[in-house]
Formats: C-alpha cells, sequence, structure tokens
C-alpha cells in the first residue's frame, strides 16, 4: 500500500517500501501474501522491475480470526456502561482498525452525523488506537457535537471487550479505500454481525455475498448507503455473514 497508495502514508514511505520489497524479491523463493488481490498487485509490481534479476513465487492465503468466544464484557470499561445502553436503544454501527487516512473514519463518522442530524436513532463505535496523518479526523471529533453521545472512539480494549461489541452491535462498518485484507470482516462473521463495506476489489474478494457495499467517497454516500441498509434489515432482507464462515 505505502508503493501503490503514497497518500495514505509519511513522506519516504514509498521508497523505504520499495527498497524493503526488492530485497525480500531478490532473496526470497516465493512471497506469500494475505489476499489474491495482494498477491495480484505485488506480482503486477515485481513483472515491471526491470532491475530485478530473480522472479519470486508469488501464492496467497486468508487470515483467520479467534478472537475469544467467551460473551462476558471481560475487562469492559465502567465509564462505558451508557454505551452498552446505546447497544440495547440504537442501531449500532462498529468500525475496527487504527485509525488512519485510508481507512474511511472522517466520511464514516460525517455520514454518522447526518443520519443522526436527521433524527435516525444510531449510534457509531469506534475501535482503535490513532494512528497517522488524521488532523482531519481529529478536527471532526473536536467539533462533533456527538462525539460521548452517540458516537464513540475507544482505544486499548481487551480482546473479550473487543469481542462483546461483535456480539452487541448491530452491524460493521469496513470503510477502507486500500486494504491488504481486512480481517475485522472475518471477525464481524463468526460472530453473527452483518457489514457493510466499501466496494474494493479485496472486500468482495473476502467477502463475496455476505456484504452490503457502497460506493462513494462523500458522506452522503454513506449515509444513503446505511439508510438502505437499515430498511433491508429491518426486513431482514440484507446480506447474511453466515455466507462468509
Amino acid at each position: 500500500m505505502p508503493i501503490l497508495n503514497p497518500s495514505y502514508f509519511p513522506d519516504g514511505s514509498r521508497d523505504v517500501h520499495h527498497n524493503w520489497l526488492m530485497s525480500i524479491a531478490s532473496i526470497s523463493d516465493q512471497l506469500i501474501c494475505i489476499s489474491k488481490a495482494v498477491a495480484d498487485e505485488t506480482r503486477d509490481y515485481l513483472n515491471n522491475q526491470p532491475n530485478l534479476e530473480k522472479q519470486p513465487r508469488v501464492s496467497w492465503f486468508h487470515l483467520g480470526a479467534e478472537i475469544s468466544q467467551s460473551s462476558t464484557p471481560e475487562g469492559w470499561p465502567s465509564e462505558h456502561a451508557s454505551i452498552e445502553q446505546q447497544l440495547k436503544t440504537s442501531t449500532s454501527f462498529l468500525m475496527v482498525g487504527t485509525v488512519e487516512p485510508r481507512k474511511g473514519h472522517l466520511q464514516t463518522i460525517q455520514a454518522v452525523r447526518q443520519l443522526l442530524d436527521n433524527n435516525h436513532n444510531v449510534s457509531l463505535i469506534i475501535v482503535g488506537k490513532q494512528g497517522w496523518m488524521i488532523d482531519n479526523v481529529l478536527k471532526e471529533v473536536k467539533d462533533n457535537p456527538y462525539m460521548g453521545q452517540s458516537i464513540h472512539w475507544l482505544n486499548g480494549l481487551s480482546d473479550p471487550s473487543l469481542n462483546y461489541l461483535y456480539q452487541h452491535c448491530d452491524c460493521l462498518i469496513a470503510a477502507s479505500e486500500a486494504e491488504g485484507f481486512g480481517l475485522p470482516l472475518i471477525e464481524a462473521a463468526r460472530q453473527g454481525m452483518p457489514i457493510v463495506a466499501r466496494d474494493i476489489p479485496v472486500f468482495r474478494e473476502v467477502a463475496n455475498n455476505a456484504a452490503f457495499y457502497f460506493k462513494g467517497d462523500t458522506p452522503e454516500a454513506l449515509a444513503d448507503a446505511l439508510c438502505n441498509w437499515i430498511e433491508l434489515s429491518a426486513s431482514n432482507e440484507h446480506p447474511k455473514p453466515e455466507q462468509l464462515q
């Protein structure tokens, strides 16, 4: 991703990653990637490197998940009791992953804000540590009137606590604009949680027909998609995560 999408990473990341990839490709017999999409991108990139004397084989496999199956919110902070109540009384969306430019957090927060402005009974739980180059997200967090009320950003949760959210939130939002695999898709599906995902090749590869897909990079596009998913869910016509297991 630093090679193909350098705008999502700090200056210099592309050159560093290119040098690393050339180094391991020159000494390896085989590179094993975490998705077919990444394998295809890696193979295409290496095939266009004239100074690479030896081409390693490139293969792939899909990741798995082993989060505890316990439904007890072990380590669940007591100050988050209000979140538990929201999970019971609103349509709750969950995002999991480091908050960084390619993950789509800004679009998602603004989309949920629009729904709340229009009196939709929804909530958003973001789980992930703070990453890099997210001044725009931090500004939105600071200025958003729903932060700490219907929108929450949690950091440093234990696996059982994250598992609790997978079991009690209504839907996972996978809004990444670029991804290597998308492990939260698997984690959510294992808990029976429906998925709303951006329509990118790797998510189609991993989730196939088990996710509801959206396109567009504006808050309006995602807000419309979430409304459509809510309507489908109300009539039990949304894509079922069991198809992914």
